[in-house]
């Protein structure tokens, strides 16, 4: 087997080359996986189909929404008159930009294996049945795989029934990324330098890569040396 070379693991090479949100099969919309060496987290809402919007929202490197809370209806002290209303949590408007729910984070207090959902409008416009055997969303006219667990925290969604979907309403999904990975040494020795930072801009997507050395408590309580990197960043599938 190939040895992996590890500034091209740091800089997630790999990851970036595969352009994900491009895949004309299927997309993933979330996805929270944590790995011996790395850990994925990627969280999707539905954000408006304006490229002047779009652009904006690119250039922030953080999240606009909290994944914890965002798509959960809560209440609180009301906007516009005194005592307490009833909000649907579905919808947050930052900076004259509507961000709207795809993919809802549910943790149970931590009772129960967390899990991710899609919202129901998507599974209800297309009469979803819902094989559990397989984890699988069904097309009951088609027969065609629509929506796809890989397990409770990685879902993936056909991409002509995700298109299909976002022309329908006008609208384009945005994908959330804050990805990390490690490698025991330090910085210094492979790259001469105690930090590295990268940039990937183009039109449907802005991926920001920090890469420096840190300390991280191993298995057995005792501290390590390793060099840490992490990738946030968002990107975009229009209709």
């Amino acid at each position: 087997m190939k040895e992996r070379d590890p500034v091209s693991f740091l800089k997630f090479s790999d990851w970036i080359n595969k352009n994900e949100h491009r895949d004309k099969d299927w997309i993933v919309v979330g996805r929270f996986q944590r790995g011996r060496d790395e850990d994925f987290a990627t969280f999707s809402a539905l954000i408006d189909n304006e490229p002047g919007k779009i652009a904006g929202v690119l250039k922030n490197k953080k999240w606009e929404v909290r994944v914890a809370e965002f798509g959960k209806p809560y209440l609180a002290p009301c906007l516009e008159s005194n005592g307490v209303c009833f909000y649907f949590g579905t919808q947050e408007v930052i900076n004259q930009v509507t961000f709207e729910t795809f993919t809802i984070y549910r943790d149970f207090q931590g009772r129960y294996p967390s899990k991710i959902d899609i919202i129901q409008n998507f599974i209800l416009y297309y009469n979803l049945y819902f094989n559990s055997k397989e984890k699988i969303y069904v097309d009951p006219q088609r027969g065609a795989s629509v929506v796809k667990y890989i397990n409770d925290l990685f879902v993936k969604v056909k991409t002509n029934y995700l298109k299909d979907y976002l022309r329908a309403r006008d609208l384009a999904l945005i994908r959330f990324h804050d990805h990390h990975r490690f490698v025991p040494g330090s910085l210094n020795e492979i790259l001469g330098k105690e930090q590295e930072k990268i940039e990937v801009i183009e039109e449907d997507k802005a991926l920001f890569v920090s890469i420096s050395n840190a300390v991280v408590s191993g298995a057995n309580g005792a501290y390590q040396k390793v060099i840490f990197s992490r990738l946030m960043g968002k990107d975009i599938i229009y209709p």
